[in-house]
């Protein structure tokens, strides 16, 4: 029937074909559920080679990386601000809450009052007639 060769032969085939129809199905599973793209994922797998095997690679400083580095730190310091200031806006949006439910109560004790005052002035026409 079969020698031994073509039988490790046909498992090996079979082995890398599942191996890599599971591979493809899980990058697929990633990409579709978790949002994760399959450069991010070699990405990941190659720095984490690069980190096993204890190579580093550095770029040295230069006036465009420290320049973006200056960039990144400029645009942390304006998310903070921005941050403090979304917290400074909602105080004041629920000061300007209290203020218009203030506005209201007084509109419509007046509106109240002036139906009173009609009220009353109803009543004394009526009782001089």
């Amino acid at each position: 029937m079969f020698d031994k060769n073509k039988k490790i032969k046909f498992f090996l085939r079979v082995g890398i074909i599942t191996s890599a129809l599971l591979l493809v199905f899980l990058l697929f599973l990633s990409w579709s559920y978790f949002e994760v793209y399959p450069g991010d994922i070699a990405h990941y797998f190659l720095a984490t080679l690069g980190s096993a095997s204890g190579t580093r690679v550095e770029v040295p400083p230069n006036p465009y990386n420290t320049l973006a580095q200056q960039l990144i730190e400029r645009e942390e310091e304006l998310d903070m601000r921005e941050r403090g200031l979304e917290g400074a806006l909602i105080q004041i949006e629920k000061e300007n809450r209290m203020m218009l439910h203030l506005i209201l109560g007084a509109i419509t004790a007046l509106f109240v009052l002036l139906l009173i005052n009609f009220y009353f002035d109803y009543q004394v026409r009526k009782v001089e007639r």
